[in-house]
Protein backbone atom coordinates (compact mmCIF):
# COMPACT_ATOMS: atom_id res chain seq x y z
CA UNK A 1 0.00 0.00 0.00
CA UNK A 2 2.78 2.44 0.35
CA UNK A 3 4.61 1.78 -2.49
CA UNK A 4 0.90 2.39 -4.30
CA UNK A 5 0.79 5.65 -2.81
CA UNK A 6 4.34 6.75 -3.06
CA UNK A 7 3.65 6.20 -6.91
CA UNK A 8 0.75 8.25 -6.79
CA UNK A 9 2.68 11.33 -5.01
CA UNK A 10 5.00 11.00 -7.98
CA UNK A 11 2.76 11.01 -10.54
CA UNK A 12 0.84 13.72 -8.67
CA UNK A 13 4.07 16.24 -8.25
CA UNK A 14 5.12 15.32 -11.94
CA UNK A 15 1.97 16.36 -12.95
CA UNK A 16 2.05 19.60 -10.64
CA UNK A 17 5.66 20.67 -11.99
CA UNK A 18 4.43 20.27 -15.30
CA UNK A 19 1.33 22.54 -15.11
CA UNK A 20 3.18 25.40 -13.23
CA UNK A 21 5.92 24.63 -16.35
CA UNK A 22 3.18 25.55 -18.76
CA UNK A 23 1.87 28.18 -16.79
CA UNK A 24 5.07 29.79 -16.29
CA UNK A 25 5.79 29.86 -20.22
CA UNK A 26 2.22 30.99 -20.89
CA UNK A 27 2.46 34.30 -18.17
CA UNK A 28 6.20 34.49 -19.08
CA UNK A 29 4.84 35.05 -22.57
CA UNK A 30 2.09 36.90 -22.00
CA UNK A 31 4.08 39.38 -19.61
CA UNK A 32 6.81 39.44 -22.93
CA UNK A 33 4.18 40.30 -25.22
CA UNK A 34 2.18 42.86 -23.35
CA UNK A 35 4.01 45.92 -23.86
CA UNK A 36 4.83 45.29 -27.95
CA UNK A 37 3.06 47.69 -30.27
CA UNK A 38 -0.15 45.85 -31.77
CA UNK A 39 0.43 46.33 -35.57
CA UNK A 40 -1.62 46.02 -38.29
CA UNK A 41 -0.37 45.26 -41.67
CA UNK A 42 -1.24 45.05 -45.28
CA UNK A 43 0.40 43.71 -48.52
CA UNK A 44 1.21 45.97 -51.40
CA UNK A 45 -0.51 45.53 -54.48
CA UNK A 46 -0.53 46.68 -58.08
CA UNK A 47 -2.65 49.02 -59.89
CA UNK A 48 -4.18 52.35 -61.08
CA UNK A 49 -4.93 55.28 -58.53
CA UNK A 50 -8.23 56.28 -58.11
CA UNK A 51 -8.33 59.93 -57.37
CA UNK A 52 -11.63 61.25 -56.07
CA UNK A 53 -12.56 64.57 -54.45
CA UNK A 54 -16.35 65.73 -53.40
CA UNK A 55 -17.61 69.08 -53.14
CA UNK A 56 -20.61 71.10 -53.70
CA UNK A 57 -21.62 74.78 -55.89
CA UNK A 58 -24.55 76.76 -56.80
CA UNK A 59 -25.25 76.89 -60.60
CA UNK A 60 -25.50 80.80 -61.75
CA UNK A 61 -25.72 81.86 -64.94
CA UNK A 62 -22.76 81.88 -67.10
CA UNK A 63 -24.08 84.51 -69.00
CA UNK A 64 -25.77 87.57 -67.75
CA UNK A 65 -26.61 90.77 -69.47
CA UNK A 66 -27.16 93.98 -67.10
CA UNK A 67 -29.54 97.16 -68.22
CA UNK A 68 -28.45 100.53 -67.03
CA UNK A 69 -31.24 103.54 -67.49
CA UNK A 70 -30.68 105.43 -70.89
CA UNK A 71 -32.11 108.35 -69.12
CA UNK A 72 -33.44 109.47 -65.33
CA UNK A 73 -36.99 109.67 -64.53
CA UNK A 74 -39.79 108.42 -62.27
CA UNK A 75 -40.95 104.17 -62.95
CA UNK A 76 -44.44 104.09 -63.42
CA UNK A 77 -46.11 100.97 -64.63
CA UNK A 78 -44.32 97.78 -63.99
CA UNK A 79 -44.69 94.68 -66.36
CA UNK A 80 -42.63 92.16 -65.02
CA UNK A 81 -40.61 90.21 -61.98
CA UNK A 82 -37.87 88.57 -60.90
CA UNK A 83 -37.50 85.11 -61.67
CA UNK A 84 -39.80 85.37 -64.87
CA UNK A 85 -39.00 84.20 -68.15
CA UNK A 86 -38.91 87.23 -70.76
CA UNK A 87 -38.57 87.38 -74.48
CA UNK A 88 -36.85 89.91 -76.44
CA UNK A 89 -38.59 93.22 -77.00
CA UNK A 90 -41.03 92.42 -74.09
CA UNK A 91 -41.62 95.35 -72.02
CA UNK A 92 -40.19 95.55 -68.47
CA UNK A 93 -41.14 98.85 -66.98
CA UNK A 94 -42.65 102.30 -68.31
CA UNK A 95 -40.75 105.43 -67.02
CA UNK A 96 -42.47 109.04 -66.66
CA UNK A 97 -40.91 112.45 -67.19
CA UNK A 98 -41.50 115.77 -66.29
CA UNK A 99 -41.58 117.64 -69.75
CA UNK A 100 -42.72 121.06 -69.00
CA UNK A 101 -39.36 122.19 -68.34
CA UNK A 102 -38.08 121.03 -71.58
CA UNK A 103 -40.85 122.45 -73.92
CA UNK A 104 -40.68 125.77 -71.45
CA UNK A 105 -37.03 126.08 -72.31
CA UNK A 106 -37.67 125.74 -76.12
CA UNK A 107 -40.56 128.15 -76.29
CA UNK A 108 -38.05 131.15 -74.28
CA UNK A 109 -35.27 130.35 -76.54
CA UNK A 110 -37.57 130.53 -79.50
CA UNK A 111 -38.61 134.13 -78.74
CA UNK A 112 -35.08 135.20 -78.05
CA UNK A 113 -34.54 134.08 -81.79
CA UNK A 114 -37.25 135.68 -83.07
CA UNK A 115 -36.46 139.21 -81.82
CA UNK A 116 -32.62 138.29 -83.05
CA UNK A 117 -34.28 138.03 -86.56
CA UNK A 118 -36.17 140.86 -85.96
CA UNK A 119 -32.21 143.26 -84.86
CA UNK A 120 -30.97 140.92 -87.71
CA UNK A 121 -33.64 142.78 -90.47
CA UNK A 122 -33.23 146.20 -88.86
CA UNK A 123 -29.44 146.09 -89.21
CA UNK A 124 -29.30 144.84 -92.54
CA UNK A 125 -31.52 147.84 -93.31
CA UNK A 126 -29.18 150.22 -91.53
CA UNK A 127 -26.34 148.66 -93.92
CA UNK A 128 -28.25 149.23 -97.21
CA UNK A 129 -29.05 152.81 -96.22
CA UNK A 130 -25.75 153.87 -95.57
CA UNK A 131 -24.35 151.93 -99.06
CA UNK A 132 -27.38 153.97 -100.52
CA UNK A 133 -25.82 157.25 -98.70
CA UNK A 134 -22.33 156.71 -99.97
CA UNK A 135 -23.19 156.09 -102.86
CA UNK A 136 -25.19 159.71 -103.50
CA UNK A 137 -27.01 160.21 -100.24
CA UNK A 138 -28.69 164.07 -99.42
CA UNK A 139 -25.45 165.01 -97.36
CA UNK A 140 -23.25 163.55 -99.73
CA UNK A 141 -24.88 165.29 -102.80
CA UNK A 142 -25.28 168.83 -101.24
CA UNK A 143 -21.87 168.90 -99.79
CA UNK A 144 -20.58 167.61 -103.93
CA UNK A 145 -22.72 171.20 -104.71
CA UNK A 146 -20.66 173.17 -101.98
CA UNK A 147 -17.93 172.15 -103.44
CA UNK A 148 -18.49 172.55 -107.12
CA UNK A 149 -19.90 176.36 -106.00
CA UNK A 150 -16.16 176.57 -103.97
CA UNK A 151 -14.03 175.44 -106.97
CA UNK A 152 -16.14 178.23 -109.42
CA UNK A 153 -15.22 181.24 -106.71
CA UNK A 154 -11.23 180.09 -106.55
CA UNK A 155 -11.09 180.17 -110.25
CA UNK A 156 -13.08 183.52 -110.25
CA UNK A 157 -10.75 184.61 -107.45
CA UNK A 158 -7.51 183.27 -109.75
CA UNK A 159 -9.14 185.44 -112.21
CA UNK A 160 -9.39 188.81 -110.73
CA UNK A 161 -5.88 188.48 -109.01
CA UNK A 162 -4.60 188.21 -112.65
CA UNK A 163 -6.47 192.37 -112.76
CA UNK A 164 -5.72 193.36 -109.21
CA UNK A 165 -9.71 192.47 -108.50
CA UNK A 166 -8.80 190.91 -105.39
CA UNK A 167 -5.70 190.60 -102.98
CA UNK A 168 -3.84 187.49 -102.30
CA UNK A 169 -5.03 187.02 -98.66
CA UNK A 170 -8.26 186.60 -100.43
CA UNK A 171 -7.45 184.44 -103.04
CA UNK A 172 -5.67 181.90 -100.06
CA UNK A 173 -9.46 182.13 -98.16
CA UNK A 174 -10.59 180.81 -101.48
CA UNK A 175 -8.46 177.65 -101.70
CA UNK A 176 -8.53 177.29 -97.56
CA UNK A 177 -12.52 176.95 -98.07
CA UNK A 178 -12.32 174.81 -101.25
CA UNK A 179 -9.46 171.75 -99.25
CA UNK A 180 -11.92 172.28 -96.36
CA UNK A 181 -14.91 171.16 -98.35
CA UNK A 182 -12.83 168.68 -100.17
CA UNK A 183 -11.83 167.06 -96.21
CA UNK A 184 -14.95 166.94 -95.44
CA UNK A 185 -16.42 164.91 -98.45
CA UNK A 186 -13.22 162.13 -97.40
CA UNK A 187 -14.06 162.37 -93.53
CA UNK A 188 -17.92 161.89 -94.45
CA UNK A 189 -16.77 158.37 -96.49
CA UNK A 190 -14.59 157.26 -94.18
CA UNK A 191 -17.96 157.37 -91.11
CA UNK A 192 -19.92 155.49 -94.33
CA UNK A 193 -17.62 153.21 -93.56
CA UNK A 194 -17.20 153.02 -90.36
CA UNK A 195 -20.83 152.88 -89.98
CA UNK A 196 -20.97 150.36 -92.31
CA UNK A 197 -18.37 147.92 -90.24
CA UNK A 198 -19.41 148.57 -86.91
CA UNK A 199 -22.83 147.34 -88.13
CA UNK A 200 -21.51 144.63 -89.80
CA UNK A 201 -19.79 143.72 -86.60
CA UNK A 202 -23.35 143.86 -85.21
CA UNK A 203 -24.97 141.68 -87.80
CA UNK A 204 -22.45 139.02 -86.91
CA UNK A 205 -22.79 139.32 -83.37
CA UNK A 206 -26.61 138.59 -83.93
CA UNK A 207 -26.04 136.25 -86.28
CA UNK A 208 -23.88 134.29 -83.42
CA UNK A 209 -26.98 134.91 -81.21
CA UNK A 210 -28.73 133.14 -83.30
CA UNK A 211 -26.60 129.91 -83.76
CA UNK A 212 -25.81 129.90 -80.01
CA UNK A 213 -29.69 129.84 -79.46
CA UNK A 214 -29.70 126.83 -81.68
CA UNK A 215 -27.07 124.99 -79.69
CA UNK A 216 -28.84 125.55 -76.93
CA UNK A 217 -32.06 123.70 -78.17
CA UNK A 218 -30.24 120.91 -79.05
CA UNK A 219 -30.05 119.67 -75.74
CA UNK A 220 -33.87 120.23 -74.78
CA UNK A 221 -34.54 118.78 -78.02
CA UNK A 222 -32.55 115.24 -77.68
CA UNK A 223 -33.98 115.29 -74.20
CA UNK A 224 -37.42 115.26 -75.80
CA UNK A 225 -36.48 112.97 -77.85
CA UNK A 226 -34.87 110.57 -75.38
CA UNK A 227 -38.11 111.39 -73.22
CA UNK A 228 -40.04 109.88 -76.06
CA UNK A 229 -37.59 106.65 -77.51
CA UNK A 230 -37.03 105.49 -73.39
CA UNK A 231 -40.74 106.13 -72.46
CA UNK A 232 -40.78 101.91 -72.17
CA UNK A 233 -37.70 99.75 -71.43
CA UNK A 234 -37.58 96.27 -72.92
CA UNK A 235 -35.39 93.25 -72.73
CA UNK A 236 -32.89 93.00 -75.15
CA UNK A 237 -32.36 88.92 -75.15
CA UNK A 238 -34.45 86.23 -74.36
CA UNK A 239 -33.85 84.83 -70.77
CA UNK A 240 -34.76 84.77 -67.65
CA UNK A 241 -34.96 88.03 -65.27
CA UNK A 242 -32.96 88.06 -62.46
CA UNK A 243 -33.26 91.18 -60.80
CA UNK A 244 -35.35 94.43 -61.59
CA UNK A 245 -34.69 96.91 -59.56
CA UNK A 246 -37.27 99.17 -59.74
CA UNK A 247 -40.51 99.67 -57.95
CA UNK A 248 -43.71 102.01 -58.76
CA UNK A 249 -43.35 105.53 -58.31
CA UNK A 250 -39.12 105.51 -57.58
CA UNK A 251 -37.07 107.69 -59.15
CA UNK A 252 -33.83 106.57 -60.84
CA UNK A 253 -30.91 108.23 -62.12
CA UNK A 254 -29.49 108.02 -65.69
CA UNK A 255 -26.63 104.95 -66.04
CA UNK A 256 -28.16 103.53 -62.88
CA UNK A 257 -28.34 99.35 -63.03
CA UNK A 258 -32.30 98.67 -63.73
CA UNK A 259 -31.92 94.97 -64.30
CA UNK A 260 -30.01 92.08 -64.53
CA UNK A 261 -30.59 89.05 -67.62
CA UNK A 262 -29.92 85.43 -67.13
CA UNK A 263 -29.35 84.81 -71.20
CA UNK A 264 -28.80 81.18 -72.81
CA UNK A 265 -28.95 77.67 -71.22
CA UNK A 266 -24.95 77.70 -70.36
CA UNK A 267 -24.49 77.90 -66.19
CA UNK A 268 -21.41 77.65 -64.23
CA UNK A 269 -20.81 75.89 -60.30
CA UNK A 270 -18.23 77.49 -58.43
CA UNK A 271 -16.98 75.01 -55.60
CA UNK A 272 -13.91 74.46 -53.50
CA UNK A 273 -11.24 72.06 -53.60
CA UNK A 274 -8.13 71.34 -51.18
CA UNK A 275 -5.29 72.97 -51.89
CA UNK A 276 -3.37 69.69 -52.47
CA UNK A 277 -5.82 68.29 -55.21
CA UNK A 278 -3.00 68.27 -58.43
CA UNK A 279 -5.72 66.03 -60.73
CA UNK A 280 -8.07 68.16 -61.36
CA UNK A 281 -7.54 70.46 -64.55
CA UNK A 282 -9.04 72.67 -67.02
CA UNK A 283 -10.53 70.97 -69.32
CA UNK A 284 -11.92 67.83 -67.03
CA UNK A 285 -15.49 66.72 -66.82
CA UNK A 286 -17.12 65.91 -63.37
CA UNK A 287 -20.43 64.78 -62.61
CA UNK A 288 -23.12 66.49 -61.18
CA UNK A 289 -25.77 65.74 -58.87
CA UNK A 290 -29.03 67.16 -56.88
CA UNK A 291 -32.38 65.28 -56.11
CA UNK A 292 -33.67 65.95 -59.93
CA UNK A 293 -30.65 66.25 -62.44
CA UNK A 294 -27.58 64.61 -62.81
CA UNK A 295 -25.64 66.64 -65.45
CA UNK A 296 -22.20 66.21 -66.50
CA UNK A 297 -19.48 69.47 -67.01
CA UNK A 298 -16.63 71.13 -68.03
CA UNK A 299 -14.08 72.42 -65.80
CA UNK A 300 -13.55 76.12 -67.39
CA UNK A 301 -11.20 77.80 -64.47
CA UNK A 302 -9.43 76.82 -61.68
CA UNK A 303 -7.80 79.68 -59.45
CA UNK A 304 -6.13 79.67 -56.22
CA UNK A 305 -7.97 81.60 -53.46
CA UNK A 306 -5.99 81.13 -49.38
CA UNK A 307 -5.98 77.53 -48.60
CA UNK A 308 -8.35 76.39 -51.11
CA UNK A 309 -8.44 76.12 -55.26
CA UNK A 310 -11.95 77.58 -56.86
CA UNK A 311 -13.44 75.39 -59.26
CA UNK A 312 -15.35 76.88 -62.08
CA UNK A 313 -17.26 74.18 -63.83
CA UNK A 314 -19.61 74.81 -67.27
CA UNK A 315 -22.36 73.08 -67.83
CA UNK A 316 -25.45 73.00 -70.70
CA UNK A 317 -29.11 71.92 -69.80
CA UNK A 318 -32.92 73.36 -70.41
CA UNK A 319 -33.72 71.75 -67.19
CA UNK A 320 -31.67 73.43 -64.84
CA UNK A 321 -32.66 76.90 -63.29
CA UNK A 322 -29.88 79.25 -61.59
CA UNK A 323 -29.78 79.02 -57.34
CA UNK A 324 -29.90 75.20 -57.97
CA UNK A 325 -27.56 73.41 -55.61
CA UNK A 326 -25.30 70.52 -56.78
CA UNK A 327 -22.86 67.95 -55.33
CA UNK A 328 -19.78 67.75 -57.23
CA UNK A 329 -17.50 64.84 -57.89
CA UNK A 330 -14.06 65.27 -59.11
CA UNK A 331 -12.68 61.46 -60.31
CA UNK A 332 -9.31 60.80 -62.46
CA UNK A 333 -8.05 57.23 -62.35
CA UNK A 334 -4.38 57.31 -64.28
CA UNK A 335 -3.84 54.85 -67.17
CA UNK A 336 -0.74 53.53 -65.48
CA UNK A 337 -0.04 50.83 -63.37
CA UNK A 338 2.39 51.57 -60.02
CA UNK A 339 3.11 49.15 -56.86
CA UNK A 340 0.36 51.11 -54.36
CA UNK A 341 0.85 50.99 -50.54
CA UNK A 342 -1.57 52.07 -48.61
CA UNK A 343 -1.19 56.15 -47.54
CA UNK A 344 -0.97 55.27 -43.74
CA UNK A 345 2.09 52.87 -44.46
CA UNK A 346 4.35 55.58 -45.60
CA UNK A 347 6.60 57.53 -43.30
CA UNK A 348 8.94 60.25 -43.45
CA UNK A 349 11.93 61.56 -41.42
CA UNK A 350 15.22 63.52 -41.60
CA UNK A 351 16.62 60.54 -44.24
CA UNK A 352 13.11 60.55 -46.61
CA UNK A 353 10.49 58.21 -47.02
CA UNK A 354 10.41 55.08 -45.92
CA UNK A 355 7.87 51.58 -44.84
CA UNK A 356 8.65 49.55 -42.11
CA UNK A 357 8.34 45.85 -43.53
CA UNK A 358 7.00 42.99 -41.40
CA UNK A 359 9.43 40.23 -40.87
CA UNK A 360 9.24 37.03 -39.10
CA UNK A 361 12.74 35.85 -36.83
CA UNK A 362 13.02 33.40 -34.13
CA UNK A 363 13.26 34.59 -30.79
CA UNK A 364 13.35 34.03 -27.00
CA UNK A 365 9.27 32.43 -26.85
CA UNK A 366 9.66 30.97 -30.40
CA UNK A 367 8.40 32.55 -34.07
CA UNK A 368 7.97 36.91 -33.34
CA UNK A 369 7.40 39.86 -35.96
CA UNK A 370 9.34 42.26 -35.77
CA UNK A 371 9.56 45.58 -38.61
CA UNK A 372 12.46 46.05 -40.70
CA UNK A 373 13.07 49.76 -42.14
CA UNK A 374 12.82 49.92 -45.97
CA UNK A 375 13.39 53.60 -47.71
CA UNK A 376 11.54 54.52 -50.75
CA UNK A 377 10.70 56.86 -53.21
CA UNK A 378 7.29 58.03 -53.93
CA UNK A 379 4.93 59.24 -56.62
CA UNK A 380 1.55 60.40 -56.78
CA UNK A 381 -1.08 58.99 -54.42
CA UNK A 382 -5.29 59.34 -54.18
CA UNK A 383 -7.37 59.40 -50.86
CA UNK A 384 -6.15 55.76 -50.18
CA UNK A 385 -2.69 54.74 -52.22
CA UNK A 386 0.78 55.74 -52.70
CA UNK A 387 2.30 54.97 -55.70
CA UNK A 388 5.95 53.61 -54.55
CA UNK A 389 8.56 54.48 -57.76
CA UNK A 390 11.51 52.97 -56.35
CA UNK A 391 12.56 50.67 -53.23
CA UNK A 392 10.23 48.58 -52.89
CA UNK A 393 9.75 45.61 -55.44
CA UNK A 394 8.63 42.42 -53.32
CA UNK A 395 5.32 41.82 -51.77
CA UNK A 396 6.23 41.70 -48.33
CA UNK A 397 3.47 43.44 -45.58
CA UNK A 398 3.94 46.04 -44.47
CA UNK A 399 2.96 48.10 -40.73
CA UNK A 400 0.04 50.30 -41.94
CA UNK A 401 -1.01 51.02 -38.39
CA UNK A 402 0.41 50.44 -34.36
CA UNK A 403 -1.28 51.48 -31.32
CA UNK A 404 2.39 52.54 -30.19
CA UNK A 405 5.25 54.23 -31.79
CA UNK A 406 7.92 52.02 -32.90
CA UNK A 407 11.69 51.68 -34.35
CA UNK A 408 13.30 49.34 -36.78
CA UNK A 409 14.10 45.82 -35.38
CA UNK A 410 11.29 46.28 -32.90
CA UNK A 411 9.51 43.04 -32.24
CA UNK A 412 5.51 43.42 -32.30
CA UNK A 413 2.52 41.97 -32.07
CA UNK A 414 0.77 41.48 -35.78
CA UNK A 415 -2.63 41.23 -35.59
CA UNK A 416 -3.74 40.19 -38.67
CA UNK A 417 -0.52 37.76 -39.15
CA UNK A 418 -2.94 35.09 -40.62
CA UNK A 419 -3.29 37.30 -43.36
CA UNK A 420 0.30 37.06 -44.92
CA UNK A 421 2.26 33.64 -42.63
CA UNK A 422 0.99 30.60 -42.25
CA UNK A 423 0.72 29.59 -38.43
Amino acid sequence: MSKLSSVINKKTVGAAFFVLIVLLIFFSKTIYTHNLPLVTGAKPSRGPLNKLEISSGVAEWAVVEKGFAPIGGTVGEVLAQEGEAVAKGQELFRLEFDQEDAERKLQELAGNRQKLIMDLDNIKNKITQVEKNKAGGYDLITLDADIDKAQKSLENGQALLAIEGISQQELESLENSLESLRLKREKMLADYDTEKAGLERDLLAKQMDIDNISFQEDPYRKQLAEYAANAVITAPFDGTLISLNVEKGAKINQDALIFSLGVGQEFVVECNISLENNFVAVGDTCSLSNSTHTPRGTVSKLETAGQNKIVSITLSSEDLTAGETFEVRFEKRSTTAYTLVPNGAVNQDNEGYYLYVVRKRKGLMGDEYYLARQGVYIGDSDSQNTAITDGFFFTEPVMVTSNKSVSAGESIILENASDFFER
